[in-house]
């Protein structure tokens, strides 16, 4: 006869939910490089580009559905199969998973460092900042006939201009804005997201510069990672944008996406004006156009409301009778 259960012996129902382990010459005839005091590329924008202009969507869901979105099993909705933010079992740690964000700062921090150094006499020569710019800064008259300082200049630009800042100021608010978006982009992007972190980098730093190519009209050159920044912003706003369509949430998506791109833009607008024009506006749309088309390239696939049990989900019990 089995022994009688105590009130207090209730059975476990909670859910596993616990997280997984979770330059001498430069280009052009005569044009010379701006000096360490004019800001010649993109700067940060003075305003807050990437808050939240939402509140949360999800206002219904309990406190332990909403702490189980965003990891692996832990969809407050079984139906959507999988976490809202289309991560995946096994993703790395989000820190963790930045590594190419985190080697692309620290470079570009070692790079202002030196130069900055230089500018005070300190080590080399005050020159060096000069040299850097005519090597590494996006030069746009080098795509209408102007003379290379090496060959391959031309392409190589677009991949340096992103490293070089025109001061410490320039380079911490960038590098800022950044690491706080990249986190939360890497838990967007579910497993494998340092190379689809880096693609992104690439692709809003490319667009970056082709907007300041097509659209700028001078001669002047650009350096910065403010067209990164801007590209990351608009990307993590279109992963949140994904939960909200996930929750059924279609209108409030496309207001997110559309107040997020006027958002950006105005900060543009603002910091252009407040610097008197001494901001590369035609980089950050064209960083702001990128993350629109990175997100698109290196989104991991939304969840499948339609596909059956997951791999190891139990089906739900039929009742009595036949079964299949």
């Amino acid at each position: 006869m089995p022994a009688p259960r105590r009130p207090d012996d209730r059975p476990d129902d909670r859910s596993d939910d616990c997280p997984a382990d979770r330059p001498a010459d430069t280009p052009g005839a005569g044009r010379r490089p701006p000096g360490a005091g004019e800001p010649a590329g993109p700067v940060s924008p003075s305003a807050d580009p990437f808050a939240d202009p939402f509140p949360d969507p999800s206002p219904s869901l309990s406190g332990a559905a909403r702490a189980g979105a965003g990891r692996p099993g832990g969809s407050p909705d079984s139906s959507l199969g999988g976490s809202l933010d289309g991560s995946l079992d096994g993703r790395p740690a989000p820190l963790v998973a930045c590594w190419p964000v985190w080697a692309a700062l620290a470079l570009a921090a070692l790079i202002e460092l030196v130069l900055t150094l230089a500018d005070h006499g300190l080590v080399g020569s005050p020159r060096w900042r000069a040299l850097a710019y005519g090597y590494g800064a996006f030069w746009p008259g080098l795509w209408t006939g102007w003379s290379v300082n090496y060959p391959g200049q031309s392409w190589g630009m677009m991949l340096s201009y992103g490293l070089l800042h025109a001061g410490p100021g320039h380079l911490a608010g960038n590098a800022l804005v950044i690491a706080l978006i990249a986190p939360d982009l890497a838990r967007a992007l579910g497993r494998r997201p340092a190379p689809r972190l880096a693609g992104l980098w690439l692709v809003t730093q490319l667009g970056g510069c082709i907007g300041f190519g097509l659209l700028h009209g001078g001669a002047q050159p650009m350096v910065g990672a403010s067209g990164v920044a801007f590209g990351l912003v608009m990307a993590q706003q279109l992963a949140r944008a994904r939960q909200d369509r996930l929750l059924g949430l279609e209108a409030g998506a496309r207001r997110r996406i559309l107040a997020t791109f006027a958002l950006l833009m105005l900060a543009n607008a603002a910091s252009w004006l407040m610097l008197a024009g001494q901001l590369a506006w035609e980089t950050h749309l064209g960083g702001t156009l990128g993350g629109i088309l990175g997100w698109w390239l290196l989104a991991p696939d939304p969840p499948n409301p339609g596909a059956g049990p997951r791999h190891g989900a139990t089906a739900p019990d039929r009742g009595p009778g036949p079964k299949p």
